[in-house]
Parts: structure tokens; sequence; C-alpha cells
């Protein structure tokens, strides 16, 4: 059998080529990379045997990445016009054989996908690495237009055209071209020499060679947590969670997505020292609340962790690789060789120290169950100040090595966060832009950086009147129930993902008419006794209320005085409000409000505070419900001391309390399945009520809130579902 022009027969058969038209590419993908002038295939440098068919594949699909090849192209490239075959069986054979080699899979591809009865689709990124050449370099400043370079080896992610031999000898002829050939390089020569002298080519040349190269290193379906550059800044430790709530501890190279697990489960790393040490919060059998975790050191390289304390939600060493600061008491402090620095309102995420070790730098969340906040940075003395503006959402903090700046990632508005940076003096920069959502982990003292690609994807569920199952309330990207009114008709709900933007949307849903109505901007709270109004506020401002109607009418702010709310509900009444927070530099507390405002009358509550998705007020108005900030279930008996726990599980949550006052509704969180529980708090006995669908797989997944009519017929959940991959970039540094 000949092969015909467009077959190449394997690394054995190499295409012959001039040796002037020989050009070295390398085209990278994942861990792989294909030498075309010699048809290698290697996978971290080592050399993988892949038989003459299955790389005719493989070379076919890199031609075009990204697009469809059809099963009668592949045919093309794999056999003459006139050999007769079993084609079918042969491209199945040849295409399994290829997965084989490349460890993918045609279920959960991450290299080929599979059209069935199409062709096949090469879906990972692709980068080619090329030698010497003269090509076109886009001028964005001059509206478009190109100038010439001389690049090497610049990456391109363009689709690939591996040339062919000739079929047959063709002899020179002389043209025109071929006549005037000599005059055009030399002009050639002269304008690259005039760009040179410019700087241009300079100005060029150091961007091609910036481009930021991404390296992915986690491939598993589950939730990267915390995650760190081990020293030296070739391997990375990471804490990945799954959907059945157990955390473990892994440590991966950065040139290899073979990852090693830790012998700690129900573990998240939270800092690593220069000396290689870890700082790792183990919280066991009961459960998330970190107040009450295991704060412990423990080697890199092996050892028994040495237990230091109890309770971190974040920490970071100090560069003397001994002095530990650590955020406490549910997320709110900021601990520094034992003192407090910083107390915060809200909740304090992503601290780090400064390469120098006098600065701490932190993202501070106004609202505890909102990851909208700013940037600050604070000396050892506990001077703070603010460096940036308010953001939609921001997640992940890490200074730059020179310590001159603060990077991050942030959103204006929607969840798309975008890599960004700001100095000291509050000068921010966009570093970069693309659609997703991006979190920043860390960065090394050679300037890597860490990244995880976060896909995260909330929905609403409900079983409302008249309905005999659940059925799908979401309306669009992140729709986040907050109440549901006593007759199980009305469902009052924020959207607050990607299509909201910066403040949010407050809409309610009308069972009885099957309507869906948006009824102003803002974070829901909860609904009127009646149901005719709803409470709300704005995440950006908490210096007011919010007081919509449900129907027609206008808006009426509520304000304290100063006063900053965290939260607020209606007493049973309909007459005041439950609201939480408290004045600057104050710590928050339990207020009651006058529905037309003024300062805010202080409650006893025996100095019990709860947080507001996990709250519940009794019909009685006396006996509240929630978690506190350290995630403990308690019931206040408000104007008294009375605290008590909800039950000896931390693993349940209140939702509502039922008509008599004293039963009270629970559901679990952790892993799935989730239940629904009725239980008595004074004696303790719980009954297990029903079990929700929860129709969401794969990930991190937790319920995010359950709304329930007292009598417990009629309810409605948001459950959020988070996935995650790892990367290390390099070339930003």
């Amino acid at each position: 059998m000949q092969p015909n022009a467009n077959q190449w027969e394997g690394p054995s058969q190499p295409p012959p080529r001039a040796p002037a038209e020989r050009i070295r590419r390398i085209v990278q993908f994942g861990p792989f990379e294909l030498r075309t002038d010699t048809g290698e295939l290697r996978k971290h440098g080592i050399r993988v045997k892949v038989q003459a068919k299955p790389l005719a594949v493989l070379r076919a699909l890199l031609e075009r990445p990204g697009e469809v090849v059809t099963r009668d192209e592949l045919r093309d490239h794999l056999w003459a016009a006139d050999t007769f075959v079993d084609f079918e069986s042969g491209l199945n054979t040849a295409a399994n054989r290829l997965r084989l080699g490349l460890g993918d899979s045609a279920d959960s591809p991450r290299f080929i996908e599979t059209l069935p009865r199409v062709g096949y689709r090469f879906i990972a990124p692709v980068v080619v690495v090329g030698a010497s050449a003269v090509v076109p370099v886009l001028e964005p400043e001059r509206g478009g237009a190109t100038s010439l370079a001389v690049v090497e080896k610049i990456a391109v992610v363009e689709p690939i055209k591996l040339a062919e031999p000739p079929a047959t000898e063709v002899p020179p002829v002389t043209t025109r071209w071929t006549r005037t050939r000599p005059l055009l390089y030399a002009a050639v020569g002269i304008v690259l020499a005039l760009l040179a002298s410019a700087g241009i080519y300079r100005r060029y040349f150091t961007a091609a060679a910036r481009l930021p190269m991404f390296h992915q290193l986690t491939f598993q379906t589950g939730w990267i947590g915390t995650s760190r550059f081990v020293p030296g800044g070739d391997s990375v430790i990471y804490t990945r969670e799954s959907a059945e709530g157990r955390g473990q501890i892994f440590v991966v190279n950065t040139n290899s997505p073979e990852a090693r697990p830790l012998d700690f489960e129900r573990s998240a790393v939270l800092a690593v020292s220069r000396t290689g040490e870890l700082a790792i919060i183990t919280w066991g059998a009961a459960g998330f609340p970190m107040d009450h975790a295991d704060l412990a050191l423990v080697p890199l390289n092996g050892g028994s962790p040495r237990v230091i304390g109890h309770g971190a939600y974040a920490a970071d060493f100090a560069p003397d690789a001994e002095t530990l600061a650590t955020v406490r008491e549910g997320g709110r402090t900021i601990e520094y060789n034992g003192r407090v620095l910083y107390h915060s309102r809200g909740l304090i995420t992503g601290m780090r120290i400064s390469p120098a070790g006098d600065r701490i730098a932190f993202l501070d969340h106004p609202l505890r169950d909102d990851d909208a906040g700013v940037v600050n940075v604070m000396d050892l003395k506990g001077n703070v100040r603010t460096l940036t503006r308010h953001w939609s959402s921001v997640s992940g903090i890490a200074w730059a090595p020179s310590g001159r700046e603060i990077w991050f990632a942030a959103s204006d508005a929607g969840i798309d966060r975008a890599l960004r940076a700001v100095t000291l003096d509050g000068k921010d920069r966009l570093i970069s832009s693309a659609p997703g959502v991006l979190r920043l982990l860390d960065i090394s003292s050679t300037g890597r950086v860490l990244l995880a690609r976060d896909d995260e994807q909330m929905t609403m569920m409900g079983r409302l009147a008249g309905d005999t199952d659940e059925r799908d309330l979401s309306w669009f990207d992140g729709s986040h129930v907050e109440d549901i009114s006593g007759d199980g008709n009305l469902v009052l709900f924020t959207e607050s993902g990607e299509a909201s933007g910066a403040h949010y949307w407050v809409y309610v849903h009308n069972r009885k008419t099957n309507s869906t109505t948006r009824i102003g901007n803002g974070r829901a709270l909860a609904l009127s006794p009646d149901g005719t109004k709803a409470l709300a506020m704005d995440p950006a401002n908490g210096k007011y209320l919010l007081m919509i109607p449900v129907g027609d009418g206008a808006t009426q702010r509520i304000s304290g005085d100063g006063f900053l709310y965290q939260w607020a509900q209606f007493f049973p009444d309909g007459k005041s409000l439950l609201a939480a927070g408290g004045y600057q530099g104050q710590p928050p507390a339990l207020f009651r409000q006058s529905l037309s405002g003024g300062k805010p009358e202080p409650l006893r509550t025996g100095g019990a505070y709860v947080d507001s998705d996990f709250s519940t007020l009794a019909p009685d108005g006396v006996h509240l419900a929630g978690l506190t900030p350290a995630g403990k279930c308690v019931v206040i008996a408000l104007g008294t001391d009375n605290v008590q726990a909800c039950g000896p599980d931390r693993t349940l949550v209140p939702a509502k309390w039922a008509a008599d006052s004293r039963h009270l509704y629970m559901n679990t969180v952790g892993a799935a399945p989730f239940r629904m529980l009725l239980a008595d708090p004074s004696t303790g006995h719980m009954e297990l009520k029903r079990t929700l669908n929860a129709p969401m797989a794969g990930g991190l997944q937790w319920l995010a809130k359950v709304a329930i009519t007292p009598d417990g017929e009629h309810y409605a959940y948001s459950l959020e579902r988070r996935v995650s991959q790892l990367f290390v970039v390099d070339g930003w540094g």
C-alpha cells in the first residue's frame, strides 16, 4: 500500500522534507509535547510509544484544535483512496489506542471529545513553540495594524498547519516575483532595522516573551480550597474537598498531574513556612465549626502533627518561619504573635504577611455571608488602610515577591473575577481578564502564580402550595432563597450571580399566578408576616434597610442613625424588626429596630450572637435559634440570659420554628443526602421529616439555605455546587 500525500506512518517513517523546509515545532498540550519534525510524543520529557495510526489521528486533530474533524476527513489522513479496509473499526481502534496513550477517557475527556457518528474534536488548550521566523505582530494601539518582528520560540495558539512534502519535483520557474524577491527582502531588512532603532522591536519581543503559560495541575472532580507553593516553587500543596464532605491534603509537582495524598483526612492546609513546615486545621468527625478544630504544625517531609491551639479560619507564617498570624473568632479577628490586631464587623478572608514581615494584607467582607469586599493592609501595630474600592466579588490575595504590590482576584459586577494588583498607595491595575471565575491562591518567591478556576452553580428547588413534588424554581445563575410565606405561596429570593451584577436583585415567585417578579435591587432578607412587603439591604452599604412592597407602592428606607446592619427580619407581629449589627468599632449584637427608623434598641441575649443565613425567630417573638460565629447551634431567649444548645449534632442548622414555638425544623449540611428533621431543643429528641431531592452531583455541594412553612408542608431551598481546577501560571512575574 502506498501512502497518499496526507499520510504519515509514524516516528519510524517521518515525511520526507528538504532540509531547508524542515522547521522544528513542538506542539504542547497538558503534560505532552509532540515534535512535528520527528513525530516524537513525550510526556514530561519522557517518550511515549504510540503506533502510527493513533499518531496520525493526533496529528490531524492538532492541525485544527477546537474544531470538529469528521470521520471522513480522518479516513483520508489514515488510508489512501484506493485502500480497502474496515474503516469504521480501524478508526475506532486508532482513537482508543490514542486515548490510552494520553491517559484520556471517552466519558470524561480532557483532550479528545467524541461526537457520535460525526468525528472527533481536540478540546485541550494547544501551544506551538517554533523556530526563528519573521512573524506579523498585531499593534492594537495602532488600530490593529501589523509590523514585522523576528521572534524566537514564540508561543501561539492558532490552528497548526503541518506542511507535507510535494507529490512531484517541480523545476523552478522564473517569474516577476522571483526576480523582485531580493529587493523585497532588502526592503524588509531596512524596515526591521528602523523598527529596532525606534525601540519597537524590543517592545514586541519583550511582550512576546511575557506571554503567560498555564499549567493545569488538578483534573479530579472536587473543590480546591486553600493551596500554597512549597519552598522552591516546583511543587504545590493543596486541599481538595469532595461531595462526601471530606477534606484531604495533597502534594503535586508542577511538572506532573500525579498528586500524592498526605495522611490527614478531614483536614485543610492553611500555610507553608519557608522551611517547609505546614500549618493545618483538622476538624475530625465533629463537622465544620472551625473554632473547635485543632490547629497544628507538621513538617512537610513527614512527622506527627503538633497541636498548638484550637480554631483558625486562615493563617500565614512570617518570614522567620516561626511566627504565625491567624484569623479567629468565626473569621472576625486577626491575631499576630498572640495579640489581636483587627476586628471585622463582617468576615476576613485571604490574610497574608508581606515578604518583609512588616505588614498584613487581607480581604474584608462587610457581610459575613457575601463575598463582596475590599483589600486592606495593616501594620503590626494594628493601623489599617483600605487600598481598593468595594468589589462585587473578591476572593484570594497574595503579595508580589517585591512586596510593593498586593495581587487579588475581583469583579466589579457579578462573579467573573479578574486578576488585579494594587500598590501600597492604592494604585490599582489589571493583570489579566478572561471569562470565568478566578481565585488567587499564592505567588511563589520567583513570581509563579497559583490560581483556581472555579465553576459555581446555585439552583433553587421547592414544593409550594398546590405542588405534589419538588420542582425547579431557579431564575438565573445564583437563585438564593431567603423566605417563604406562611401559606407556601410566595418565595422571596435573591439573584446574586453573574446575571445580577454588582448590587443583586430581589425577586418574588408567586405560585398561584405562576409568575416571578423582580421587585427591587439589593439582598433580600425576609417577607413580612402578611406577605405584602419584603425586607432587603444594599450589600455594599449597611447603613440602611429597604422595605420593598411586593405589589404596588413606594420603597421605604430605614436608617439606624449610623448603625451598620448585618441582617434583619420581622418580629411575628410585623410591627418591628429584629436587627443584627452594631456601630463603628463595636462588635455585632442583636437589636430591636422600629419600622420608622431611628436608633435601634439593644436586646439582652446573654452575650450570644447568631449569624443571618441560619437564624429563625419563633412565633412567640422570644426564642431565636441560629448559629454562632463559631458554628454552634443555640437557642436564645431574647430579653434574658438564657442560652441553650439546639442539639448534640453540630452538622445540623436551624431552618424554621414550628407553629408551637417549641419544635424546630433543622436541616443537615455537609455530605448529601440532605435531610430535614423536626427537633425539640429542650429534650434533644429529633425525627426525620423528609429527604430533599438535591438534583446536582459531583464537586463540593451544600445547602445554601432552606425556607419552610411553620407546618412543614411547603418549602424551598438553594443548593450550591462548586467544582474547581488548579493552575500554575508562568510569565506574569
